[in-house]
């Protein structure tokens, strides 16, 4: 998917590794369960009331990413790059952040 907005879209336990989501726009999005591990092209993406509740996000590229109120809850992102990400308002309640990069990130409350 290249410069695509996507609107509620489902992928609940999809197999996205290695998916390519370049300049692309999600919300109200569901990722939970998915296995984005690996995916390319998502730095940059904007991501707004989405859910990874237990995705798997194992070193995925999330540098400059947008994330507000999006719901990681149980999410696993080692290893994942947020370098320079906004993140406004997420659950992460029990996400796995063991060795994820996060220089220069903003997070913040609602």
């Amino acid at each position: 998917m290249v410069d695509a907005t996507l609107t509620k879209a489902q992928f609940t336990y999809a197999d996205l590794k290695g998916a390519i989501f370049n300049g692309a726009n999600f919300l109200n999005t569901n990722f939970s369960h998915a296995d984005m591990q690996g995916a390319q092209g998502i730095a940059g993406a904007e991501f707004r009331k989405t859910n990874f509740a237990k995705a798997n996000l194992e070193g995925v590229d999330l540098r400059g990413a947008i994330l507000h109120e999006v719901n990681l809850s149980g999410a696993n992102l080692k290893g994942a790059n947020l370098e320079g990400a906004i993140i406004g308002g997420a659950k992460l309640d029990g996400t796995i952040l063991t060795g994820t990069i996060l220089e220069q990130s903003t997070v913040a409350p609602n």
